[in-house]
């Protein structure tokens, strides 16, 4: 049904403004005349039904739409290397409460950032006491880095918290979203609060009313597996030649190998002495 819906709207857009074929967008780096593609998206949307909301990964067009929707501070869903998430401005602090309200979720609860690049982690978070490289080693990826915060990032996205979780995901749509707005996004898991997360977007139809656009892509058979429902590995590296698991997610495994490679150690922390990062992500 889902893809009935998708394939009818892009057809209808086609037959109607003589939309030409897709081109996928194989690099991060690759950037489009998108002033001229925004002006055409622009005339576009605005003939077509405000229901018509789903958009199919594939070329600039939709680049240039989610680019539009998260400019006019609208919240998106989008495939992400693990799940489907939910991402808007992380600079506007309307813009984050806007996702704690569709999300129904508490505000003690961390939102994460996304950026386009590794090269931009120093910009918001303090990466200078890791060692040359490991970051390198497991991003871009499924992995989600904490850090501690820089006074740049907005006061309203985590009141209270001295550290950021940071993606730079393996989905080079999301990061091409990043790169091109030049500025984090806000990003949290496609589903209500305490319900569980979802692979694919029939799983949070309840939500779509109430999101400016749903992005597809073909998908990944094996990142249809229930395993894959985890989300990414959590690990914190906010003290130097130390690392902490505060989840356990996709390609764990590779991150404490990467970990000691580079030097560090794992550093235990006493149950019931967690910090409330800990606890809320884990409560995710």
């Amino acid at each position: 049904m889902l893809q009935f819906v998708v394939r009818s709207q892009l057809a209808r857009v086609k037959n109607r403004w003589n939309i030409g074929g897709i081109r996928l967008i194989m690099e991060v780096n690759y950037q489009p005349p998108l002033k001229v593609t925004l002006n055409q998206i622009d005339t576009l949307m605005s003939r077509m039904s405000p229901n018509a909301k789903h958009w199919f990964i594939g070329g600039e067009r939709s680049l240039a739409v989610g680019v539009k929707l998260l400019k006019e501070r609208k919240i998106i869903a989008i495939p992400t290397d693990t799940i489907y998430g939910l991402a808007t401005l992380a600079q506007k602090s309307e813009t984050v409460e806007a996702l704690y309200e569709l999300k129904g979720r508490n505000r003690s609860k961390p939102l994460a950032i996304a950026l386009s690049s590794i090269k931009d982690i120093p910009r918001w978070a303090e990466s200078g006491h890791l060692p040359p490289n490991l970051l390198t080693s497991i991003l871009p990826g499924p992995i989600t880095i904490v850090l501690k915060r820089k006074p740049e990032l907005n006061s309203a996205l985590n009141p209270g918290s001295d550290t950021i979780g940071i993606r730079v995901s393996d989905s080079k749509f999301l990061r091409s979203l990043c790169r091109i707005i030049n500025e984090p996004l806000a990003l949290t898991s496609a589903n209500s609060s305490d319900q569980p997360s979802s692979l694919i977007a029939d799983e949070f139809q309840h939500l779509w009313p109430h999101l400016a656009g749903i992005f597809y892509t073909i998908n990944n058979k094996n990142k249809l597996d229930e395993s894959y429902r985890v989300g990414s590995t959590v690990v914190d590296l906010t003290v130097p030649n130390e690392f902490h698991i505060i989840r356990r997610g996709i390609f764990v495994d590779r991150v404490f190998k990467m970990m000691y490679k580079y030097g560090l150690k794992k550093r235990n922390v006493i149950e019931g002495n967690e910090s409330e990062l800990d606890v809320a992500v884990q409560q995710q």
